[in-house]
């Protein structure tokens, strides 16, 4: 058993000091202490031991003694300078008299700790302050407070001077108000016309209102209307985009994120629902979660937030920021500079009932009585005695985070001397309520005389106060600039075209894979059902882009390989349909599919052979292009006259897109895409002569045109003495619901004319 029981054992953790003094005694003696400190400086070493050897009881409990320890790493005291001496010490700086106000105390020593941080940046600016020959930076500096509200204080006070700074947390993003904004966000998105969700996002912060605002939001019929249509539109968004789309369209509207960039703590709120909303984005794609799939996922993950390090709170900036954190978050952590402000704290336990242990036995006893009587002061003595305990083993950690200074600012109150730092002073001898003796300025003077070079002392009446910003040598320096010499115009890329982007400009994102006909979800609507159908089959299927985008994530997922195909496969499907909403009792059907698609017939290529080696799956490709009309391409492509009667824009910028599979086999690599288009209820509607209209009507030809022109320019730069002719099988669309094991049926296979492919190149811009 390993356990410092000065710092590692708190009870805000769920740990029990007591539980670890009943082991030490079951080791009869056999205790070994580690002697040598290789964190701090010597100096700070030496006052350490003065401050905590002050009392010989000064961790309360006397199961827990104070060893000294060594420096073990007596080097690093010529490291921390200024002006050019070692300045390795600790220092207090104590506020003359006693405050019985709490305010008046924390005033004091958060207005004189933003001043010597001002002051330590400053004199490093001017090149006074060094550490191992480079300048003191913010991120050197770390304030330790009790809680997040004197967090944000701290933080404030040093923004008010020019001071950036960031809060360290362990924290997980999914426990933030930030990820109940964005699930009020979720709710009323999916339900606009929910009055309820509605009025919630409206307090959330999203839209940037204030009360009256959202009064008139309320009270206006004519505004509560124009919100509902918004949020059917940012529902649509989210149907046919994804969150992340809609998520943007909701904040760069009405001049939104500026206003919430001024809200007091906007760098911590825009950071933590960018950052969920780059999780929410991520599950989204690698699990084709649905609208309400993502929803309901959300709302899991807030309620169990986990530990994966993706989920923990960001820093609002680089390390080079001053970092603020809790005395419990720092545990483990160091710093060169460490400022204390708040040791002189101490908070009486106000609970009904009592806790406290036994002597010897260490047993918990919960102590339930409410009358003040003798047996309830008892109990709250000892709970007293074990809550000053904790807090001196606090104010321990404290300190021990700093390698050159640590710098404790006080002012105290009538309740000081029961504050950690007060009572190992004094060994707790003064818990009972009388606090008349101490004297916390004299301790610490009397530290000082003993430890002159170790522990510095500064006795005041008012803080030193800081009010402009911090200032740096350039600062009184005029600022030249030496003239631009270069292009007088750039030229701009305008936007990602793709292959769905041009085909549907205003329903398809240019850089998201294309899964299925959108309109298949309303033609399916449309149509009859059968009840009387009692076989289900997959011409049955469910139609559009849920189970397109179903169908596309079975072929995806790790579990399926093209060389097995009689596995018991059916969880990993059902888990599949059940993410897009479609019920298990299509599991046989879909197996049924991945069979008949391994076993298909096609030119030159056994899909039955293909390892995973041998394939790259979902091939994200990007490549420029120049200025073109697509028409043109559709007359090169069909060798026609005149242009397709396809009313499409112009596309400029960027050709980006998603290639389902590619295959290398004997030497060749192929091109696979999925097709979930429903032709017909027999296998005869997925014939040569059906799928050749099927592919015209869609402008598929323009689609596999493409992915070939992207596939060449990869291959090109992988594969040496690539050979169009002898490297390149062809481009097969798998139409799947018309396929059959051991047949060609649902395949369209076409392997493009190399000439055509390099007029398209010419019309692209493209090198092949």
């Amino acid at each position: 058993m390993i356990g410092d029981p000065k710092q590692a054992i708190y009870g805000f953790r769920g740990a029990d000091i007591f539980t670890y003094f009943k082991a030490r005694k079951t080791v009869h003696g056999q205790v070994y202490t580690l002697e040598k400190n290789f964190r701090s400086s010597p100096r700070l070493i030496e006052a350490v031991n003065a401050v905590f050897s002050y009392d010989k009881n000064a961790f309360i409990q006397p199961e827990i003694e104070y060893f000294k320890s060594q420096p073990g790493m007596p080097e690093i005291g010529t490291e921390f300078l200024i002006d050019g001496k070692p300045a390795d010490h600790f220092r207090f700086t104590v506020k003359s008299g006693m405050e019985k106000n709490k305010d008046m105390c924390r005033e004091f020593t958060f207005q004189h700790t933003v001043a010597e941080i001002a002051n330590l940046i400053e004199m490093s600016n001017h090149g006074r302050i060094t550490i191992r020959d480079r300048k003191l930076q913010g991120g050197d500096i770390a304030v330790l407070v009790s809680n997040h509200r004197e967090a944000d204080t701290i933080k404030k006070k040093l923004k008010l001077i020019g001071i950036d700074s960031v809060t360290y947390s362990r924290h997980q993003v999914f426990a933030t108000f930030d990820a109940h904004r964005i699930a009020l966000l979720m709710a009323a998105v999916l339900e606009p016309f929910n009055e309820v969700v509605l009025n919630n996002v409206l307090l959330s912060g999203f839209l940037g209102l204030d009360l009256s605002e959202v009064h008139e939001y309320i009270s206006s019929e004519t505004k509560r209307q124009l919100l509902i249509e918004e949020f059917q539109q940012l529902n649509e968004i989210w149907n046919n985009h994804g969150f992340y789309p809609m998520f943007r369209s909701l904040l760069f509207r009405d001049n939104r994120l500026p206003i919430l960039g001024r809200l007091s703590n906007s760098d911590r709120v825009l950071i933590n629902i960018f950052q969920l909303a780059d999780i929410c984005t991520k599950a989204e794609r690698e699990g084709g979660l649905s609208p309400v799939a993502l929803y309901t996922w959300f709302l899991r993950e807030k309620q169990n937030p986990g530990t994966d390090d993706e989920r923990t709170l960001l820093l609002e900036s680089d390390q080079n920021l001053v970092k603020i954190s809790t005395i419990h978050n720092s545990k483990g952590l160091q710093f060169p500079v460490v400022f204390c402000p708040i040791l002189w704290d101490f908070k009486a336990n106000n609970s009904k009932y009592i806790e406290y242990h036994t002597e010897g036995s260490y047993n918990l006893v919960i102590h339930i009585g409410q009358h003040a009587d003798a047996g309830r002061g008892m109990a709250l003595a000892k709970n007293k005695e074990e809550t000053v305990a904790e807090e001196v083993r606090k104010a321990y950690v404290s300190i021990t985070r700093a390698k050159y200074l640590c710098h404790v600012i006080w002012a105290s109150h009538t309740q000081s001397a029961h504050s950690g730092m007060g009572a190992q002073t004094t060994g707790g001898r003064n818990l009972a309520g009388d606090t008349t003796d101490f004297s916390f300025e004299k301790i610490v003077e009397d530290l000082s005389k003993s430890h002159p070079d170790a522990i510095k002392v500064r006795i005041l009446d008012e803080p030193v106060r800081r009010f402009g910003a911090v200032t740096s040598p350039y600062d009184d320096q005029g600022i030249t600039f030496q003239p631009y010499n270069g292009r007088k115009e750039i030229a701009i890329r305008r936007k990602f075209e793709s292959f769905s982007s041009l085909i549907q400009p205003h329903t398809h994102d240019a850089y998201r894979p294309d899964y299925d006909q959108i309109m298949e979800s309303f033609i399916s609507a449309l149509e009859h059902d059968d009840t009387t159908q009692k076989e289900l089959t997959i011409f049955q299927f469910p139609r559009g882009a849920a189970a397109g985008t179903a169908i596309h994530k079975l072929f995806e997922r790790d579990e399926f390989d093209f060389t097995t195909t009689d596995t018991d496969s059916s969880d990993w499907i059902s888990e599949v349909l059940k993410q897009h909403q479609i019920d298990s009792e299509w599991t046989p059907v879909m197996q049924q599919m991945l069979s008949d698609v391994t076993g298909a017939v096609l030119p030159g290529l056994d899909l039955s052979l293909i390892n995973k080696t041998d394939q790259l799956r979902e091939m994200e490709f990007l490549f420029s292009s120049a200025s073109v009309q697509p028409e043109r391409l559709f007359k090169i492509i069909r060798k026609e006259k005149h242009a397709d009667s396809i009313d499409i824009p112009s596309a400029t910028g960027f050709m980006a897109g998603f290639i389902d599979l590619i295959i290398r086999q004997n030497g060749r690599y192929y091109i696979l895409d999925y097709k979930s288009n429903h032709l017909g209820n027999e296998y005869s509607s997925y014939e040569y002569e059906n799928l050749k209209q099927e592919i015209i009507s869609n402008g598929y030809d323009l689609q596999y045109h493409i992915y070939t022109l992207a596939l060449i320019q990869y291959l090109k730069s992988r594969v040496a003495d690539f050979d169009y002719e002898s490297h390149f099988g062809g481009a097969a669309y798998l139409f799947l619901r018309g396929m059959r094991k051991g047949t060609s049926n649902g395949i369209w296979f076409h392997k493009p004319d190399y000439t055509i492919l390099l007029q398209m190149a010419k019309e692209l811009g493209v090198n092949i």
